[in-house]
């Protein structure tokens, strides 16, 4: 026996067990279900034997037992029997979907169970306790019964032992317990015939399933000896087949290589094949053809036998291809790389290309196969091909002429470009339409060019079809033969709209406003230079205006941005037509324009231009069905007086403009020195005010407001004072308004609440009774609604619930822009239980209608009226009517700049609700405003 059946033995052997196994677990279950058919089978004759042993018990005892507990008996034992011929009968009608339901051997199991105990009740409940006769009658028919039974239940475990033990184990008990000998031998008798039927019992059931198992192990054996002749029988037609494909394959073999040899001889490319060592062991037809007529190294000597890679080798030194191709071989079979492939050129009376391709195959015959193919005549198709692809899908015109100066051909583009159809120009002239002819100068050139150089390029003008000229970039090129006589002209050209038309939009965006066209910042300055250097050739000047529009801004957040793009369109065609042609007018961004007035005599003549464009600025403008009225602040700056260059004269002209705006806008300013000294300080107050928080110079006071006829504080005001290392104390007066222009006001108004709200958890610390803090907050604040989260996150951080501890001050210029909008704002802050207080009451619009409309609930007098309370009738009855009024819209009044007595006392007598002052404190710092505090509390 070889190896590879002995090692196959055990893997067989191990299969074949795991297949027996399989079996036997199969035919467990088949057995189980023979077992239980059994049963069922029996159970008819079993259920007669039980019927009729009953019946007749029953006669016999019928004089020993008592007669209604032979009765009942009777009739159970006739109900149980009925009920398990029930179960047989559904037994037979479930069919073969039985074999696999467990719990038909269960059921069987309870009958047999309950029939035992029926025959128990017998040997134990009807026990004749004076006859031994009947009692051994008794014990005669349960022998007889479980006799019977070792036939219908052997075959299934259990079912006799459910039987026997209720059935022979409570009579034996019965007659066990019994004082008399004989009767106690009779019961040991009864358990010995029990134990003894148990041993029957287990033999029966042993030789009935064994033999069921060795029933079915028959019929597997018999199965698989009909599935081993059938597989036998078919392995048998494999082979038979087999044979007979082998026989074709090799018949078609032999056929498909003498018809592979038959292909290679026919072949135009020569092929060789070489074997292991790089010697040629096969050549068809054509390389030895090729090899007698042509000079190749590759070709040449080259026969059957020949070593090919040590021939490439001996030539490498005098032809780079031989060189070239012999180490691609040996890269080839040395790297396992299945093909290669060698394009090159052999030059002579006419350029010749080949294609070497080396392939790589593993054979008793060879090992690889080498051919040799001249492709000159593909490659110059290839080269027509790509001619005439780069001729038709070039974007440039093209057309060929001859040397008669005749059309020859014109590609797609030309056709496209001139609308001329090739076979309206094939053949003719180029006289209507060539890109040279409209110009004399260039058609010069282009003649003096050919003449010396053969060829020229530049810019022309080109005529379409319907007349209309375009401008092309051309280039004239002349073909000549070997001999350097000519044969052709080609002439490129392409259609450079576009290029023009780019340049033009990139000059615009380079050089030109988008939205007004005007000039932007570069082009201005080149122009104010330009400007400036003809004043100073003849002594002329030069005014620069810087305009700002007025109220620009309301107008854009009104009526929207492209509303404000019409109007700023307008504007500039105003300026435009305002000034003389030699004059610029520049847009710098937003609503910012310059205009530059070249050569001017004096400052009258300015000021009448300028006079001249608010006047025409004035004018209303109708946009979006809006009548829109609109002005300019204007600053001017003249050249030389006030600068010695462009950079200082736009600076100042900024910086007069700024002082227009100053002024009230809708007005002009001249610059003068005193502005420049103006605006450094503005720029050092803007550019030091924005670190002051973060470099704490910026410090809280706060002044005490109290009820003014009892003089008890009840709330206060923080104010911002800002204390500067160098220049100590600066004014609100002063850096509030800078604060409000550059948009500082927003992070100080959030700082002003923090800080207040710090102050009051303070005073919350030394357990003093709550204030309300009032906070003012900037118009731009509020309209942005920048302090709604800002202000419910101070809140939680001073573990306030609600906001009834803050008090927001609002002028009435903050509310009048937007009235819909600020009523929702202030909706919000009244929700978080915020007051709202309108602060410098009298001195803004002072409408009746903002006090009844919007959910205020403070008034506070402006301390210009206060000031004068005593002095002035006037201011006297403004106030009075102030608190009149308040009151009967059931608001609160406050009035701020109290500093004598006799205007408190006035107040109080007018009933004035509250008011603050000198009169009653100065703005404390925090730690004075506590002790005040404490104080006043002491008192009262």
């Amino acid at each position: 026996m070889s190896h590879t059946s002995q090692s196959r033995q055990p893997a067989v052997a191990e299969a074949e067990g795991a297949q027996g196994q399989s079996r036997r677990t199969n035919h467990a279950g088949e057995v189980r279900a023979d077992q239980i058919k059994l049963l069922y089978d029996q159970l008819p004759s079993a259920l007669v034997a039980i019927a009729v042993n009953s019946a007749i018990t029953a006669f016999v005892l019928w004089e020993q037992s008592p007669h209604p507990a032979l009765i009942a008996w009777l009739a159970f034992v006739g109900a149980l029997t009925f009920a398990r011929y029930v179960l047989g009968l559904a037994y037979a009608r479930a069919g073969p979907a039985r074999d696999a339901a467990p719990y038909w051997g269960r059921c069987f199991l309870i009958g047999v169970g309950l029939s035992g105990i029926s025959w128990g009740i017998l040997g134990s409940l009807l026990f004749p306790q004076q006859s031994l006769l009947y009692q051994a009658f008794i014990g005669l028919v349960l022998a007889g019964m479980s006799a019977a039974s070792l036939g219908t239940l052997s075959s299934y475990p259990g079912a006799a032992l459910a039987f026997l033990l209720p059935a022979i184990l409570p009579y034996s008990v019965r007659l066990l317990i019994q004082n008399d000998p004989l009767h106690i031998a009779m019961g040991a008798m009864a358990l010995l015939f029990l134990g003894m039927m148990y041993l029957v019992l287990g033999r029966l059931h042993v030789s009935i399933t064994s033999s069921l198992r060795l029933r079915y192990e028959n019929l597997d054996l018999l199965g698989d000896l009909s599935r081993a002749r059938i597989e036998q029988e078919a392995v048998n037609q494999r082979l038979h087949a087999e044979i007979v494909q082998r026989r074709e394959v090799q018949t078609n073999l032999q056929e498909r290589e003498a018809l592979v040899h038959a292909i290679i001889n026919s072949l135009a490319a020569g092929i060789v094949v070489l074997n292991a060592a790089g010697r040629i062991i096969s050549v068809n037809q054509a390389w030895q053809t090729h090899a007698a007529a042509s000079d190749d190294p590759l070709l040449r000597d080259v026969t059957l036998g020949t070593d090919y890679l040590a021939h490439c080798a001996a030539a490498a030194g005098r032809d780079p291809v031989a060189r070239r191709l012999a180490a691609a071989i040996q890269t080839l079979l040395r790297d396992d790389i299945p093909e290669t492939t060698l394009e090159y050129r052999r030059d002579g009376a006419e350029s010749q290309w080949y294609l070497v391709s080396v392939t790589q195959f593993k054979s008793s015959h060879g090992v690889a196969v080498i051919s040799h193919l001249n492709i000159t005549q593909r490659k110059q198709a290839e080269e027509r091909l790509l001619l005439a692809a780069v001729f038709e899908n070039t974007n440039e015109a093209i057309f060929i002429l001859d040397k008669g100066l005749k059309i020859l051909a014109v590609n797609k583009a030309f056709t496209e470009i001139t609308a001329y159809r090739a076979d309206e120009v094939v053949g003719k002239r180029p006289n209507r339409f060539h890109p040279y002819r409209f110009d004399p100068d260039i058609y010069r050139h282009l003649r003096s060019a050919i003449r010396r150089a053969g060829q020229w390029q530049g810019e022309a003008m080109g005529r379409r079809r319907d007349g209309n000229t375009y401008p092309v970039w051309v280039s004239f090129k002349t073909v000549r033969d070997q001999q350097g006589n000519i044969t052709h002209f080609v002439i490129v050209f392409s259609d450079n709209t576009l290029r023009k038309k780019t340049e033009r939009h990139l000059y615009e965006l380079a050089y030109r406003d988008a939205l007004t066209k005007l000039p932007n910042r570069a082009v201005l300055r080149k122009h104010v230079k330009h400007a400036f250097a003809q004043a100073d050739r003849h002594g002329w000047q030069v005014a620069v205006m810087f305009l700002d529009l007025d109220r620009f801004k309301f107008i854009n957040d009104t009526l929207g941005h492209e509303a404000g793009d019409q109007l700023l369109v307008e504007v500039a065609r105003r300026l435009v037509h305002c000034v003389g042609a030699e004059d610029t007018v520049a847009r710098l961004g937003g609503d910012e324009f310059t205009v530059v007035l070249e050569h001017t005599a004096h400052s009258r003549e300015i000021a009448r231009v300028v006079k001249k464009i608010m006047r025409t600025l004035a004018q209303p403008v109708t946009i979006g069905g809006h009548e829109i009225h609109t002005s300019a602040s204007i600053g001017i700056a003249v050249y030389p007086r006030d600068g010695e260059n462009e950079s200082v004269i736009l600076k100042n002209a900024d910086a007069a403009m700024y002082r227009a705006k100053e002024q009230g806008r809708d007005r002009y300013h001249f610059y003068t020195s005193e502005m420049n000294a103006l605006a450094l300080d503005r720029m050092w107050l803007e550019g030091n005010l924005r670190g002051s928080i973060q470099r704490q110079e910026l410090q809280l006071r706060y002044q005490p407001i109290v009820k003014i006829n009892t003089g008890k504080m009840y709330k206060f005001e923080a104010l911002a004072r800002w204390r500067h290392p160098q220049r100590g104390w600066i004014p609100p007066s002063e850096f509030i308004p800078v604060a409000e222009d550059i948009g500082f006001i927003v992070p100080l108004s959030r700082w002003v609440l923090q800080q207040t709200l710090q102050h009051m958890h303070v005073l919350a610390k030394h357990k003093l009774p709550a204030l309300v803090g009032a906070v003012n907050i900037s118009a731009r604040q509020f309209r942005r609604q920048g302090i709604m989260p800002g202000l419910d996150q101070f809140l939680r951080q001073a573990r306030s619930a609600s906001g009834h501890i803050i008090e927001i001050e609002l002028t009435e210029s903050s509310l009048m822009q937007d009235t819909e909008s600020a009523t929702a704002n202030l909706q919000g802050l009244r929700e978080r239980g915020i007051r709202i207080a309108l602060d410098d009451f009298g001195t803004g619009y002072s409408s009746l209608r903002l006090l009844k409309e919007l959910p205020i609930d403070v008034v506070k007098i402006d301390q210009s009226f206060i000031a004068n309370l005593t002095t002035n009738l006037d201011d006297a009855a403004i106030v009075q009517a102030i608190i009149a009024m308040a009151h009967s819209l059931k608001l609160d009044v406050v009035a701020e700049g109290v500093e004598t007595l006799e205007q408190a006392t006035l107040l109080e007598r007018w009933g004035c609700d509250a008011a603050q002052g000198y009169f009653f404190s100065p703005p404390l710092a925090s730690g004075d405003f506590i002790e005040l505090y404490q104080q006043q509390i002491s008192r009262h």
